[in-house]
């Protein structure tokens, strides 16, 4: 596969996990039919881990987050580790405010701490890979294959699950 073509791919999946993302945080897996069922919930938290059963939503956070890191050392790999790891930042705290601002949901420090933790986590991820397969084609190759094994059963099985519910 060549390179242009893997970057394509790469870029073509990225935007369906950006979407999906959205979708997940932010409109929290609503249809647009049944959208005014989740709006008109505004909570900002500012106390880390506060409130019960925060353990569990903290790791999926973690984990939701890991494949922006690995996208963001894939596609920017030109920019610095800070530069990175400030766009995983960026992109959660984009989602936190605009669950205050469409009085969507929860905004929660939490959050914010655990998506960038996960971002980190991919990006760490990403260097280490780039460290064993060191050739940019293999490395490009690897991560199109995890990331079309992760976002593209991802998004059909959170499809699924909301037209069963």
């Amino acid at each position: 596969m060549e390179k242009k073509s893997l970057n394509v791919g790469l870029k073509i999946l990225f935007v369906i996990y950006i979407i999906a993302m959205t979708w997940i945080i932010v409109f929290k897996m609503s249809l647009p039919s049944n959208l005014h069922e989740i709006v008109g919930v505004r909570s900002l938290n500012l106390v880390p881990f506060k409130g019960t059963g925060h353990m569990n939503e903290a790791l999926n956070n973690i984990i939701i987050f890991v494949p922006l890191g690995i996208y963001i050392g894939i596609l920017c790999k030109k920019w610095s580790f800070r530069k990175q790891l400030i766009a995983c930042i960026n992109l959660s705290l984009l989602y936190e405010i605009s669950q205050f601002i469409f009085a969507i949901g929860r905004t929660d420090i939490t959050d914010l701490l655990m998506n960038s933790l996960g971002g980190l986590i991919g990006i760490g991820f990403y260097m280490m890979i780039e460290k064993v397969l060191k050739k940019e084609k293999h490395i490009a190759l690897f991560i199109m294959i995890c990331a079309t094994f992760a976002t593209i059963p991802t998004v059909g099985l959170l499809t699924l699950l909301k037209v069963l519910n």
